[in-house]
């Protein structure tokens, strides 16, 4: 049963990729090019000194804008996901950010609860490094492989277990706020947990060792193709969630 749903939700995705990926693409264009002039505006400052001020005025808000904007077009993916599902792909990615952006103050302040639970999230990580690592010589651990790999094998451990508890929220934290009703950000946060089953919890951990696989063979790649994967992404995520939105309803 649960492989029956995983391959629907798998040619869900494929088509929704297949239907959006020149509007993604095009939307995001500006957004790119803005954050790559910023990013580039950065070489003023080896030219000359006095140009260092120039450079900070355009790297940051260019940095910012392109982050920005490109994140909310990201976002909009769910919408567009959800449109897909029920309404047959009958509207435009465009007109889906344009939905977004009526909600950018609220999103934004949903995108910093976000970020404070998972700096509060991954402190059981950072306490327990910073304690195993407080006594250590670092510097004899550098000319020592198998040192460092015993210093940070029970570091890594914790990570991953870490990581795995916090899954179910970094995962579908967008998707649980894209079919809010009246919840806060703290039922937001538990509709990931109460929502899960064994069918999201493997789309998770498919989705998080793609990401991590692709950059981690190389940023570039990562790079090439985030397009594609954020499609990948977005989509499969919502369409599960939408699936248990609905076993709710019914």
């Amino acid at each position: 049963m649960e492989k029956n749903k995983l391959s629907l939700l798998f040619k869900l995705s494929n088509k929704f990729i297949k239907r959006y990926l020149k509007e993604y693409f095009m939307l995001l264009l500006k957004p790119v090019i803005i954050g790559i002039i910023g990013t580039l505006s950065i070489l003023l400052a080896f030219i000359s000194p006095e140009l260092a001020i120039v450079s900070l005025f355009i790297s940051i808000p260019c940095a910012c804008y392109g982050f920005w904007k490109g994140y909310l077009i990201t976002y909009s993916l769910n919408i567009a996901a959800y449109n897909f599902i029920t309404k047959n792909a009958s509207v435009s990615l465009k007109d889906c950010y344009q939905k977004v952006v009526k909600d950018e103050k609220q999103f934004a302040m949903y995108v910093l609860f976000y970020a404070f639970v998972i700096i509060i999230g991954y402190l059981p990580t950072s306490i327990f490094a910073y304690l195993s690592l407080a006594n250590t010589d670092i510097t004899a651990l550098l000319t020592d492989p198998l040192g460092i790999f015993s210093a940070t094998y029970t570091i890594g451990i914790i990570f991953i277990i870490n990581s795995l508890i916090l899954l179910p929220f970094m995962n579908y934290s967008l998707q649980a706020y894209t079919f809010k009703q009246n919840e806060n950000f703290i039922k937001l946060f538990l509709n990931c947990y109460k929502k899960l089953d064994l069918t999201g919890f493997i789309i998770a951990v498919i989705v998080s060792v793609l990401c991590f696989i692709v950059s981690a063979i190389n940023i570039l790649l990562y790079v090439l193709t985030f397009i594609f994967i954020n499609l990948f992404v977005y989509s499969i995520n919502t369409f599960w969630y939408y699936s248990k939105v609905k076993i709710k309803e019914n």
